[in-house]
Parts: structure tokens; sequence; C-alpha cells
């Protein structure tokens, strides 16, 4: 495992990317000794040694990792699953590739493949963008995997051991990869379906072709058995991936035996390159056209059905029988040029075979790099300027260690306390959580049992203000009720509950249910401040620890991870509180605030009865009263309690102007004002057929507005 620093990599791409645009490092090569039959001999002219820097500049510049931070050319190859991809791959670079049924790539492969003097050879490693948690490293990390490869025929099992071992992350154990070169393959599952991490494959040797490119995994149309479904959309991530860099000339594969329209890879390339301006297209196994539809595919390597700038090429792969014969490379060279001698391809044949297509994507690539040289530096310029910029904001070195990050721990703790405390500035903690503690107390004055002293079936749509509550609790009588207790609802379930009780007796059981179901609302808003007050302590010290230990970012890391910890621990403790206290209130139907509940339970009972009163029509009567002539004008109490008894079957409207007005002729009267008082006019009403479910309405009320203040207090 290698890790090498920033200073470092931007220090060698900076020279890598120097050398090579001046036209250092000029190689030589004989073509004698070819190994691979599909090589182009491309000679030892000026162009090709042009291009061969232009190659070995972009492999250097991916070898060091720079491509985690610019974006560099580079072929990227897609398809669909069964597209022929592999046998492609294969045909340019020489080697055989692990092959399985549907899948058989399951993390990018990349191929560099450089023309040298002496033996043929190729070098296999791993390349980890990624950690074992999935999560991005700071840069890669490069593992060589096993040792350099000298025989051809050796390089299919170790690719597919090197994939094993991608699909089976272990970064950082005494034994990774080496563990995948000794033991059986069957012995390996894989612990992850698809990989972000590459395999990089290094060939090197006379009459290799000069090029580079990615092999992706095929696009998944659909999985079958125990296929896992996120596969299709983790392969597609990956293609998106790769085809995202504006610099990457992108190949797509489609194959002829096949509709292009149903063909997954289409529909990436489109997205990323909707003009085709950086895409080539290969059509593979035309021999599986069918004669009356080989005029459609001639179109496309005519550039006249899904036009492409750098245009279509068509190549004859090894078939299935081909693959078991095992044929060597030469005999399917030979059968790819008979194929493409024939009509209608003979006319297209500058559009047909490997060879062709090697040497159009060899000159985009360079071209690309070529073209790019200039941004390149100066995008490595930019990124060599911010590495700078980092170093300088890494402290100074200090003589003890320990004691340093022992002196800011204790500080950054005594700014934990006093934020805890409590500050004096507008975005201190308790600020930002007595916003959450307000509407805590609003969504809990909003679970009031909502009593309607009359019927379902009755013309009512709203309660008047109730104003002996709070001020913040009186407009509960002005929301347009959707959920409402009604009393004829109250009536039916006290009659219900009557057992072997005394008559007009109503057991207590009826109060306790309403008062559990309005209780068991109170859930709702308490988990919702919990939640908004835990969300507040995280989001509130992760700033305050990133200026505290600004330049100690792994210590910061250390110092969150404690304080995530310890408010995991106080949360879950916090919680289970919670709930006790809900339950306690749920189950335990109790007060000591008998003072403060016989005093709500008159208000609320007068209330729902003056309500009564007011809706059956008693404002002639109380007019009466109001307003009598000489005769009937009460000069004593007992003349006024007469006069009132002596109407009362013209029940009253007693609305809080006309109760003052009576007030007013009392005094006037030299009647004592206290008589005249609301609780005593109500007394002088007449029996009401709703007076028991009146009393429970009050009741549940009354003990439910007992225990707010209590309740606010603890979950506060």
């Amino acid at each position: 495992m290698s890790f090498d620093s920033p200073s470092v990599r931007f220090v060698s791409m900076t020279s890598t990317v120097q050398s090579e645009s001046d036209g250092e490092n000029d190689y030589s090569h004989s073509n004698a000794g070819d190994v691979n039959p599909y090589a182009i001999p491309l000679g030892n002219t000026a162009a090709m040694r042009q291009r061969r820097r232009h190659f070995n500049l972009g492999n250097r510049l991916q070898s060091i990792g720079i491509s985690a931070d610019i974006e560099l050319p580079q072929i990227c190859v897609i398809g669909s699953q069964s597209t022929g991809k592999s046998s492609l791959i294969e045909s340019i670079s020489g080697v055989s590739l692990p092959r399985a049924s549907g899948t058989c790539t399951r993390c990018p492969t990349e191929c560099k493949l450089m023309m040298s003097e002496g033996p043929w050879q190729c070098e296999v490693a791993l390349r980890f963008l990624f950690g074992n948690d999935g999560e991005r490293l700071p840069h890669v990390i490069h593992m060589p995997f096993g040792d350099i490869i000298t025989d051809p025929s050796r390089v299919e099992e170790r690719l597919r051991r090197a994939q094993i071992a991608i699909l089976n992350p272990s970064i950082g154990r005494p034994d990774f990869p080496s563990s995948f070169l000794a033991q059986p393959i069957a012995d390996y599952g894989r612990t992850i379906s698809f990989s972000r991490n590459y395999i990089s494959m290094d060939i090197r040797g006379p009459g290799v072709a000069d090029l580079s490119f990615v092999d992706l995994p095929g696009i998944i149309a659909s999985v079958v058995g125990d296929g896992n479904r996120n596969d299709i959309e983790e392969v597609k991530q990956l293609a998106n991936q790769y085809c995202d860099n504006r610099s990457a000339i992108i190949l797509l594969a489609v194959t002829c035996e096949t509709d292009y329209e149903n063909q997954g890879a289409t529909e990436i390339q489109r997205s990323h390159d909707p003009h085709g301006k950086r895409t080539i297209g290969v059509l593979t196994k035309p021999d599986r056209i069918e004669k009356t539809n080989e005029a459609r595919w001639l179109k496309f390597l005519e550039n006249k059905s899904e036009p492409l700038e750098n245009g279509w090429f068509c190549v004859k792969l090894p078939g299935p029988a081909d693959l078991e014969n095992r044929i060597s490379l030469a005999e399917a060279r030979e059968q790819e040029a008979r194929f493409f001698t024939q009509e209608p391809w003979a006319s297209l044949r500058h559009h047909c075979s490997v060879p062709n297509l090697m040497e159009r994507l060899g000159e985009l690539l360079s071209n690309s790099i070529r073209d790019r040289i200039p941004q390149i530096k100066a995008d490595i310029a930019r990124v060599r300027e911010e590495t700078r910029r980092d170093l300088s904001r890494l402290p100074p070195p200090v003589s003890n260690a320990l004691s340093e990050a022992l002196r800011m721990i204790a500080d950054f703790q005594r700014v934990v306390e006093k934020e805890v405390e409590g500050t004096t500035s507008k975005h201190g903690l308790i600020q930002k959580i007595r916003a959450h503690e307000q509407q805590f107390r609003k969504d809990l004055r909003g679970t009031a049992p909502l009593f309607v002293p009359f019927n379902a079936a009755d013309d009512f749509a709203r309660l008047p203000i109730i104003d002996f509550l709070a001020e913040e609790e009186r407009d509960l009588g002005h929301h347009a009720f959707t959920q409402l207790i009604y009393l004829d609802e109250v009536q039916e379930r006290a009659r219900d509950a009557v057992s072997r009780q005394f008559p007009n007796h109503v057991p207590f059981e009826v109060q306790r249910e309403y008062i559990g179901q309005s209780i068991q609302l109170w859930d709702t808003p308490a988990q919702k401040l919990f939640a908004a007050i835990r969300a507040t302590l995280e989001a509130h010290f992760d700033p305050i620890i990133d200026a505290h230990f600004l330049k100690f970012p792994r210590l910061a890391n250390a110092v969150r991870g404690v304080l995530h910890n310890r408010r995991a621990d106080c949360s879950g403790r916090a919680a289970k509180q919670i709930d006790w206290l809900l339950q306690v209130e749920t189950l335990a139907t109790y007060t000591l605030n008998w003072h403060y509940m016989e005093d709500y339970r008159s208000k609320f009972q007068n209330f729902y009865k003056l309500i009564r009163q007011r809706k059956s029509g008693y404002t002639d009567f109380i007019h009466r009263v109001l307003y009598p002539d000489s005769t009937s004008r009460p000069r004593t109490i007992d003349d006024g309690i007469r006069i009132v008894q002596a109407g009362i079957s013209a029940v009253a409207d007693t609305d809080a102007e006309r109760l003052a007005r009576l007030r007013a002729t009392a005094i006037a009267m030299g009647l004592p004002a206290g008589l005249w008082s609301n609780q005593n006019l109500v007394k002088l009403l007449p029996d009401d057929e709703g007076d028991a479910a009146v009393k429970i309405m009050a009741d549940v009320r009354a003990y439910w507005q007992g225990k707010l203040p209590t309740t606010l207090a603890k979950h506060s």
C-alpha cells in the first residue's frame, strides 16, 4: 500500500506534464517478435512518436492519481450486457478476460497498452478510490497485485482474482491483497456486487498498440433469480461517473442482434454527450443480422442513423464456438478480414475491423491529450496553489503534543459549559432551544379536549372566546373544529358506563377515558420537541468544534466523535424519561392541585351552561330585567330573585354586556354586586337535561387545564 503526500504528488505531476509536453522521453520501438496479432505496426515516424508521448503522459498522470483532482482524457468503454464488449477488449489488448454468464465485469478495468522494446509483460494492480466503508479516500491507494506476468495465458486468472479482491475489500489487513493470489478461486464469494474501485492492467511489449482505455461493467436491463435490483442503478451510476468527465471519449458498444433503442447504454451516452461530439460508436455481432435488416445497420456506418462526430465502426469478433475451440487471435483476425470483404460491408471497409477502430481511437485519444495539455497545466497550477494554501493552514509544530491537545480540549470544555449554561448572544444554544419550547407550548395547548355543549345534529360551528384562559390559549375557541366531542356523545358514553351506581351518578371511568384520550396526544408534541432540541444540539456545536480545532482536523473529528457519543447516551436516557412521564400522565389520573382544578371546573361548567342558555333564547327575559317599568323594578334581592324565577320559562341570552348592565342595575339599587355575578346568575337558570354531560366536560377540561402547567415545566 502506498500513500502519496499531496505535495509530492503535485510536484511529480508538474514535472511529468512539463517533460512530456516538451517532447522528452522519446521512445524508439521495433516490431520484432510481435505477440499481439491485432497490434497495428505504427512504426517509428515522428507522428507515431508524438502520439506515444501523449499516451505516456496520460498514463503517467493516471498512475499518480491526478484524475481525482482534474479531468483527464480517457476512453470509456460502455455497453449493455452481452454486447460483446469483453471480446472487443480482448481483441484490442491481446489477452483473455474473465468470462461468465450474465455480468462478468463487476468493476472498472483500466487497460494501458504501450509498445516498447524488450519482452512482453503485464502488470496488474488494484487502485482504491474508496475505503472499506464506501467513503471516498483522500487520495488513490495503489496496490500491486502479484508479480509481473510474462505469459499472456496467465492474465485471465490474475484478473479474475483481482476482481474478487476488489469485491471483498479488506484494506489495512496485513494479508491483503496477497491472500487472494494463493487460495482456490472457488473458496471466495463477494461481499459487494459492484465496486467503484478498479483494476489497472499495464501491458508493454513489441507489437503492442499504443492505447489506453477503461472497461466499465455492462448496463443491466433486469435482474433474475436472487439478483439485487440495486445493481441496476449502481452500474448506471458507475457509467455516469466516468462519462461525466467532459474530457472522456465514450466508446459506445452496440450489438446488432438487439434493437438500438432497447440498449440501456445508449441512454447514458445521450445524457452526457447529446450532440455526439465525443462519442465513437462500434457495432458488434454483425454476423447475427438478418439479411432483410442489414440496410438498417449500414445507415449507422454511413453516419446517417444516430450520427456521431467521430463516426461509427463495425467489428466481427470471435463467437461462442470460436471461443470454445480456442482459436488464436491471428485466426480471429483472418476471419474478421474475410467477413468484411463481402458485401454489403466491403464498400464501407474503412469503417470495419478492430485495427481500423484502434487506429481511430488512438488518433482521438492522442489529439484529446494534446489539446488538453495547456488546460491540464493550468489545472495543476490551480490545484498546487490550493495545496500550498492548505499546507500553510497547518499549525506550527509543538514541543509537547499531548499537553497542547489537553489544553485545547480543556478550553473547548469551558466553551461547552458556557453554552449549556446560557450566553447573551441571540445565536446562543438556549436562545435556539427557546423557539422550539414556545412551539411546544402552542402544540401542547392544541391538544385540549374540544367539548361542544350541543348535540352533533345542532347547527353549531364555533365556540366563543374562553376569556378566563391565558391569552395564548384563548384562540382555542376560534378554531374551525373538525374533530369535536359533542354533548350527545358524552351522554351516550355516560349511559353506557353506568352499572351499579346510584341514580344520576356517572362512573369516574368516563372522565378518565376522556382525560386519557387527550393526554395520549401529548406524545407527538413531546417527541417533536425532543427531536428539534436534539437536532439543534448536533448542529450548534459542529461549527464551534471546527473553529476551536481549526488547524487540527483529526483532533476535531475525535472530539466530534466523543461529543456525538455523549449526546447519543443522553438522548437515549432522555427518550426513556419522556416515555415514562407520558405513561405516568396517562395511567395516573390524579392531582394535588384541588383548588386550581375546582376553580377551573366551576368556570368551565358555567361557560358551557351559559353557551347553552344563550342558544336557547333568553334575550327577552333579560331585556325585561334590565329595562323594567316602575312596578316591576326589583327593590331587594328577594324581589330580583322572584323576577328571575317568574320568567324562568323564557330562557335568556346571557352575553357579557347585558350581564354587566344587570350588575350595574343591582348596584344602582344598592344591592351587593357580588350576588349578581355570572356564577350566581347561572344558579338561577332552570335545570337542563345536559347538565350531567356538561359536568363531565367541565371535569375533564379542568383536569387537563390543571395538569398543563406542570407538564410544560417537566418537558421544557
